[in-house]
């Protein structure tokens, strides 16, 4: 049976991930629904991931890998749409995630001060990737609750859009002495940024314990100061896999709408890892041209 099988047994890394790879396709995930093994299948896949030490940068690779030229990340706006593949996404992960690797300490936190953007989630994808703590901010803070968190969570390298975050921007420059800052919406900014590392010189990430913190997120502090929330790989992963078998009849056909802001557990982690692990598409649409049908504009 399943439970008496034993990923230890002869069984290399890269045949485990391969393994796990096809437990994100609904063809697979609707027969361990319909016999009734959720349970001994989940456990089996939990040791492969702590056996072979599968990470979020294991899983953007396979998905490149496997889903290559297929938008990843696609946006609309004025009619128009744009598109950003899994090879393309996957160029611009490595390429951010091997600057931060080559110039952050290990002590250091990167912030994302952003509303949803393709830009701000990849910053966010390769921080997850590499590793690197990584806490996302929400713009509708208060100022006070925007200095607890960056003290709090010790965030030394700050990423902004400065059109969402424009009411903070004179209180972060304050800051600007032990804080790196970065326009994220700044078109040559983000050029010179993305482009500063090579396919040549990529980096993969230093091996790290799956239960080390890999993100923090923040509650809105609605009563009090916000509450951090903690996740490691271990969370993020293994949730995707029990997504799957909670829903499997969802894959690669599928397409996710962004509609959750991406510093909220489902909308971070459902919509926008989830469409990563099903190999799907994530869909952004400008508010402003999303029209109900009461044919009213939001």
């Amino acid at each position: 049976g399943i439970r008496d099988w034993s990923p230890s047994r002869g069984l290399g890394d890269v045949y485990k991930r391969l393994f796990l790879e096809i437990a994100h396709l609904p063809s697979v995930n609707k027969v361990i629904s319909n016999s009734n093994k959720i349970d001994e299948w989940f456990d089996l896949l939990l040791r492969l991931i702590t056996n072979s030490n599968y990470n979020i940068y294991a899983l953007l690779k396979q998905r490149a890998n496997r889903y290559t030229q297929k938008p990843l990340f696609q946006s609309i706006s004025n009619k128009t749409l744009s598109a950003l593949s899994y090879n393309d996404a996957w160029e611009t992960i490595q390429s951010v995630g091997t600057f931060l690797q080559s110039n952050i300490k290990k002590i250091d936190t990167v912030g994302m001060l952003s509303t949803n953007s393709i830009r701000s989630a990849l910053i966010d994808l390769a921080c997850l990737a590499y590793n690197i703590p990584v806490v996302p901010i929400p713009p509708n803070l208060s100022s006070n609750h925007l200095d607890y968190i960056l003290t709090h969570a010790e965030i030394s390298h700050l990423f902004i859009d400065s059109a969402s975050a424009e009411k903070f921007i004179e209180q972060i420059k304050k800051r600007n002495t032990d804080l790196f800052i970065s326009q994220i919406n700044n078109d040559d900014e983000w050029k010179n940024f993305v482009s500063e590392y090579d396919k040549q010189s990529y980096q993969e990430p230093f091996k790290h314990d799956l239960n080390e913190l890999s993100t923090i997120m923040y509650t809105s502090g609605t009563t009090d100061n916000p509450k951090g929330i903690i996740f490691n790989q271990t969370n993020i992963i293994t949730k995707r896999f029990a997504r799957a078998l909670a829903l499997p009849d969802i894959g690669p056909d599928d397409n996710f709408l962004c509609y959750l802001p991406l510093f909220h557990t489902f909308g971070r982690w459902f919509e926008m890892m989830g469409a990563i692990f099903w190999g799907a598409t994530y869909t952004s649409v400008s508010y402003t041209h999303l029209t109900l049908p009461t044919n009213r504009e939001v």
